[in-house]
């Protein structure tokens, strides 16, 4: 059944995956230096317990898209100490969107995808989200 899923995600455009389109994202965050805007969006809005893809959009303070960055993200849901236990794939769309796959969120509660930036910019962010 996973593997379904991880196919139909996989093989998805960006508008089917992403709840972002046609809402608002599930999270911004301001990075560790100020210098960009992390948002989150999940092929599920609002996400469940589910397998997902997730995407990340990264923004200078100016609002202009970040392009070019390698991302790590782990996915963390911080009251329970842990995280999921698939590896994460992060793959570049353009306009300074990332896609997230997979996301594993197996239970309710907060989770947070802990996010390193490197490239042009070197920086970090923890945005957070409720899983219903």
């Amino acid at each position: 059944m996973a593997t379904v899923a991880l196919t139909a995600c996989s093989s998805a455009s960006v508008a089917e995956i992403d709840g972002c389109t046609t809402g608002t994202p599930l999270a911004t965050s301001t990075s560790q230096s100020g210098a960009l805007q992390i948002s989150v969006c999940t092929s599920f809005q609002p996400p469940v317990e589910s397998l997902m893809t997730g995407r990340i959009t990264v923004k200078d303070t100016a609002g202009h898209p970040m392009d070019g960055l390698t991302l790590s993200v782990t996915p963390w849901m911080p009251a329970m100490g842990h995280g999921q236990s698939l590896a994460v794939t992060i793959t570049p769309l353009g306009n300074g969107d990332y896609q997230v796959a997979p996301l594993e969120l197996f239970m309710a509660g907060e989770w947070e995808l802990a996010t390193k930036v490197s490239g042009t910019v070197t920086d970090s962010a923890n945005p957070s989200f409720y899983v219903p």
